[in-house]
């Protein structure tokens, strides 16, 4: 009897061409054992393998689109802002009627550089090259077109500020510079924020008619002097305009305005209830105090300083309208018109003195406006204390 055998099926022979190098020249099966194959072991030699684990692979190709996206209105706004603050704005935040060449070119291009890394700084100097693109065109009669630049000024100007307060918590040696910078711009920006904010002109403008403390003054408040006493930012990307301050020397105050608020002192004094009287006169040895550093930099410092370091509670007199704080806030108007040529500051001087005069309605305060009233509106030069 014959005995069928069974027939087991024959394996696939799986081919793959993934064999090392070494194989395929000796037309031998690869195992494909990794880092070193079998026969490549056996025989004792190099196996590509081993080799592939110690190259990287390469990167990726990038390939770049063919046409780069167009920019949007508002890319295309901030690089206008950008080249107008460059090429115009710059040479105007200084208050100074006579800046040398190498202080023009700080504010130009190293001012500009070190913002690039701040976006609160970056964003101050936008806002205020928009607010004085506005300024520049209602000026020469061009009104036409001017909203989109207000609402990138307020744009800009807002979120500059709330990213500065963010930081206030936290200046360091790195970011001071960048502070003081973003700082003396937001100085800028409280004023010439409501001188444009429309598009009429200051005297036409809409304003409550009993504000008599304007926005900037509670504002400027915000910012402490640390930012600016701090030595590092001295020595920092910021010394040149700290380099121009020590050359123009040390200020003196005329003698006659010094006596002038000596004897206001004394009036208060005199006149006034104790705490108010008090308030007042630390408010007006704080004004003199800018009169003498005015006459040392004619620099905004001063602009920065009184509101900023009034006691809080003559800023409640102010306020309130008591009286005898209005009165130093008068006086105080005579430092905004020296700086009437910087644009940012146009027409304050006469604003406020023209509300502080219907404010004061007694009349042993009124005779103290004499001085600031001849000052501003061009009747006399000189100083007349009374008598």
């Amino acid at each position: 009897m014959r005995v069928q055998k069974t027939m087991h099926p024959r394996k696939a022979h799986l081919r793959s061409r993934n064999g090392c190098v070494q194989c395929k020249r000796r037309r031998v099966k690869c195992d494909e054992s990794t880092p070193l194959c079998g026969p490549c072991s056996k025989h004792r030699i190099e196996c590509s393998f081993a080799s592939s684990l110690l190259t990287p692979p390469s990167p990726p190709l990038l390939r770049a689109p063919q046409y780069a996206p167009p920019l949007s209105p508002s890319s295309l706004m901030d690089l206008e802002l950008l080249h107008n603050f460059t090429s115009k704005t710059y040479s105007t935040i200084t208050c100074s009627s006579v800046i040398s060449p190498s202080l023009r070119e700080f504010y130009r291009t190293t001012y500009v550089q070190e913002a690039f890394a701040y976006d609160y700084f970056i964003h101050s100097i936008l806002a205020v090259s928009a607010f004085h693109h506005v300024h520049q065109h209602r000026r020469s009669g061009a009104s036409a077109g001017l909203e989109k630049y207000l609402i990138a000024a307020h744009t800009h100007h807002n979120t500059a500020l709330r990213s500065f307060r963010q930081t206030l918590n936290n200046v360091t040696d790195e970011n001071c510079s960048a502070m003081f910078g973003c700082a003396s711009l937001i100085t800028i920006m409280s004023y010439a924020q409501l001188h444009v904010t429309t598009i009429q002109p200051l005297s036409d403008s809409p304003r409550k008619p009993n504000l008599l403390v304007p926005e900037w003054f509670t504002l400027l408040r915000g910012i402490p002097l640390a930012v600016h006493n701090n030595e590092n930012v001295k020595s920092g990307p910021m010394a040149p305009i700290f380099q121009r301050m020590k050359a123009c020397g040390t200020g003196k105050v005329d003698s006659d305005i010094s006596s002038y608020f000596k004897r206001l002192c004394a009036a208060f004094t005199q006149h006034s209830d104790a705490k108010v009287g008090r308030l007042c006169c630390a408010a007006v040895d704080k004004l003199r105090e800018s009169f003498v550093n005015f006459g040392q930099q004619r620099e905004s410092t001063p602009l920065l300083a009184w509101p900023a370091t009034v006691h809080e509670e003559f800023v409640v007199l102010l306020k309130m309208s008591i009286q005898e704080a209005v009165l130093v806030f008068a006086q105080f108007c005579v430092l905004l018109f020296e700086i009437r040529g910087s644009w940012w500051v146009e027409g304050w001087a006469e604003y406020i003195l023209e509300r502080v005069d219907n404010c004061i309605v007694e009349e042993r305060w009124r005779e103290w406006l004499r001085w600031p009233s001849n000052v501003i509106y061009g009747k006399e030069r000189e100083v007349y204390p009374p008598s």
